[in-house]
C-alpha cells in the first residue's frame, strides 16, 4: 500500500472510531481510533516528526482512559479537524492536521473561554513535575499561568511539563467531577 492508501485507511478509522454523539465525545472509542489509525500514519510520519512520534508513543504506552477529559471546544475543535482531514490531499498538511487532531484529544483546554493575555494564543493545561501543580501553557508564545488562579508566571525555565490528567484537574477545581 502506499502512502495515500494509508492515509485513507486511518481516515476511515478515525470516521468510525471519533464519534460525536450529542456533543460529547466517548473517551474510550477516541483511543481506540487513535490506536488503530497510528500504525497507518506512523510508517511515514516518524521521518519528518521523530520528537513528536516518539511522544505519541509513550503517551499511548501509558494513557488512562479515565484520566481523559474533553471540553466543549475539544469536541468543536475534534470535528473540524475530521473533516479537513477527508479532504487533504498534501501529506505534509495531513501529518500536521493528524498531530493537531491527537494534541487536541490529548492535552485539555478551553481556547473560546481563555487565551493567552500576551499574543491570545490557545492555552493548554499541564501538570509541572516539579511541584505537581496544574499550569497552563500558552501554544503560541509559552507563557506559563497558574492553573487554578490564572495568573501569569512566566517563562518556563527548566521546567517539566506533562499533559494534565483529569484527577488533577478536579482537585485543583479547574473541572467538575462527572
Amino acid at each position: 500500500m502506499n502512502i495515500y492508501s494509508h492515509i485513507k485507511k486511518a481516515n476511515e478509522i478515525l470516521a468510525t472510531y471519533v464519534i460525536f454523539e450529542q456533543g460529547t465525545v466517548n473517551p474510550l472509542k477516541v483511543i481506540e481510533g487513535i490506536q488503530q489509525s497510528w500504525p497507518h500514519i506512523e510508517k511515514f510520519i516518524k521521518n519528518t516528526y521523530p520528537d513528536w512520534t516518539k511522544w505519541l508513543n509513550d503517551q499511548l504506552m501509558q494513557m488512562n482512559i479515565e484520566e481523559l477529559v474533553f471540553s466543549d471546544d475539544m469536541v468543536e475543535e475534534s470535528k473540524r479537524l475530521i473533516e479537513r482531514m477527508q479532504v487533504e490531499r498534501e501529506v505534509k498538511y495531513y501529518f500536521h492536521l493528524y498531530i493537531s487532531l491527537i494534541g487536541n484529544f490529548l492535552i485539555f483546554h478551553r481556547s473560546c473561554e481563555e487565551g493567552c493575555d500576551v499574543c491570545e494564543g490557545e492555552l493548554r493545561y499541564y501538570t509541572n513535575l516539579g511541584n505537581g501543580r496544574v499550569v497552563k501553557e500558552c501554544r503560541t508564545c509559552r507563557m506559563v499561568y497558574s492553573g487554578q488562579t490564572g495568573e501569569r508566571i512566566g517563562l518556563p525555565n527548566d521546567v517539566v511539563l506533562r499533559p494534565s490528567r483529569k484527577s488533577e484537574l478536579v482537585r485543583e477545581g479547574i473541572i467538575e467531577d462527572t
